[in-house]
């Protein structure tokens, strides 16, 4: 499987617009791996997971060809992993016309209301189309057998994270997310070895961050939970992402704390391959 992040911020971005602190200010200074985007990543070449604002610019950036891309997975409905005006962009008259299938989203019950109501749009027939998805009741898609389970974030955007599995190997995608209730550690328990991690670390090196975003301290607490069931292991890659400026660390800062730990950093245009 191969997981490739578009974008790696939080919802303002780094450098953030109209802030000078010391993150904002190096990334505007320093450039490369420093400046984030928010966050949108690609699997297999086959379909995207989130669908923020920038997926414009992710399309020319990426040289991508959405006639050949399935379609999305949604974590939550907050504006910056759900665009509804960038679906938009699918219409017809916005759009070309090569698609030789509807776009296919699938998301929680807020998303799902959101981009239903533009399905009505006689302009959108044939475009796209949405699914509603739940916790804890997976679903096939491309091949990929796909598990959504409840997010600790705001519940009123229909949080998710989601376990992706094909030929054996197994992603877990956890962003926003605090740290994750009973029921969620027992199923991804009952899944066996994970073959690769994405953790949110929106609190950087704040400390002891729970609910809605985890911090390094709170993502290696996860970490450590799963290896003690050995649901990771040496061969595990551990990967944080979804960073904001207001976790007062830069990508070396974060590297520098990392290392020892053999945590991956993320990085926009970052792929892995496992």
């Amino acid at each position: 499987m191969k997981l490739k992040y578009f974008g790696t911020a939080a919802w303002e971005g780094i450098p953030a617009i109209g802030c000078s602190c010391e993150v904002c200010s190096h990334a505007r200074e320093v450039g490369g791996r420093n400046v984030r985007f928010r966050t949108q990543a690609l699997i297999d070449d086959t379909f995207l997971i989130d669908y923020p604002p920038e997926v414009v610019l992710y399309n020319y950036k990426f040289n991508l060809d959405y006639t050949k891309l399935k379609g999305c997975i949604i974590s939550h409905s907050h504006s910056d992993h759900l665009s509804i005006s960038q679906i938009e962009l699918l219409k017809k008259g916005y759009a070309g016309d090569d698609r030789k299938e509807p776009f296919h989203f699938f998301v929680g019950e807020d998303g799902y209301n959101k981009i239903k109501a533009i399905m009505e749009d006689e302009r959108m027939k044939g475009r796209a189309d949405v699914t509603l998805i739940k916790p804890f009741e997976e679903f096939e898609f491309c091949g990929y057998r796909i598990l959504p389970l409840p997010a600790t974030h705001a519940e009123s955007s229909s949080p998710l994270i989601f376990l992706i599995e094909k030929e054996g190997k197994k992603l877990l995608w956890a962003h926003d997310t605090g740290i994750f209730k009973d029921e969620v550690y027992e199923a991804i328990f009952s899944e066996g070895k994970l073959d690769c991690i994405s953790l949110d670390c929106c609190a950087g090196l704040l400390k002891n961050w729970r609910s809605h975003h985890l911090g390094l301290d709170t993502c290696r607490e996860v970490f450590d939970m799963l290896e003690a069931e050995n649901v990771l292991d040496y061969g595990s890659i551990k990967i944080v992402n979804h960073f904001s400026h207001n976790d007062k660390a830069s990508y070396d800062d974060l590297v520098a704390n990392c290392e020892e730990d053999g945590i991956v950093v993320s990085y926009d245009g970052m792929e892995i391959e496992f």
